[in-house]
């Protein structure tokens, strides 16, 4: 039996994190905003500078710390 890998493709208008090049600006679909500072085969490390939400709890999390994300997460480029 052959088996065949799966190949997942970013959302339509949207690309994959990995993608971007060091120091680019990005928003999620959630919006999220923040700039790749490094990545690897597994994470991209990005640092958050804008989130608007409504849970006090979650923009303290996010905002202004560098977080690691998964490569595969949606994004559109800024300024794009």
């Amino acid at each position: 039996m052959t088996e065949i890998a799966i190949k997942i493709k970013p959302l339509k208008g949207f690309t994959f994190l990995k993608d971007l090049k060091e120091g680019a600006s990005f928003i999620t679909e959630n919006g999220l905003e923040g700039t790749v500072i490094n990545s690897n085969e597994g994470s991209v490390l990005c640092y958050f500078t804008k989130y608007e939400c409504d849970d006090v709890e979650s923009e303290k999390y996010w905002l202004k710390n560098h977080k690691r994300i998964a490569p595969e997460t949606n994004v559109k480029k800024k300024g794009s």
